[in-house]
């Protein structure tokens, strides 16, 4: 008996664990070596694989803050982020764009993990 009551505890705090080690981050780096290169990344967690606990706030980027329970990790996001840092850049545009999603399983059929990449080369 008391094995099924510890499972429940278990598994909620596995859950946790995994959603505390993989907070929700927006960054974007630029490479100014060379061809100017900007990267953008955004990964958010979700439950069940499609209700969105927390995903990377696009409007602090390169910080560990989270928007709760609202998902950002999409290719508009990506892109808007990568058109702020074009432009502080003074670029005209950007072009040679690629764009990846990669999908994480934290716990099986519980959590997952979305990470959205973005890059580009400036153009100026």
């Amino acid at each position: 008996m008391k094995t099924i009551r510890i499972l429940p505890t278990l598994i909620a705090a596995l859950a946790l664990s995994a959603a505390l080690l993989a907070t929700g981050c927006a960054s974007v780096t630029v490479c100014d070596k060379g061809p100017n290169m900007v990267t953008v990344e955004n990964d958010g967690c979700f439950l069940f694989y499609c209700i969105p606990l927390f995903s990377g706030d696009p409007d602090y980027p390169n910080q560990q803050v989270c928007n709760w329970f609202s998902n950002t990790v999409d290719l508009e996001t990506n892109v808007r982020l990568l058109d702020e840092a074009a432009r502080e850049r003074g670029a005209i545009g950007y072009r040679n764009v690629v764009s990846h999603r990669d999908d994480e399983r934290i716990i099986l059929l519980l959590l997952k993990r979305k990470i959205f990449k973005t890059s580009a080369e400036l153009v100026r």
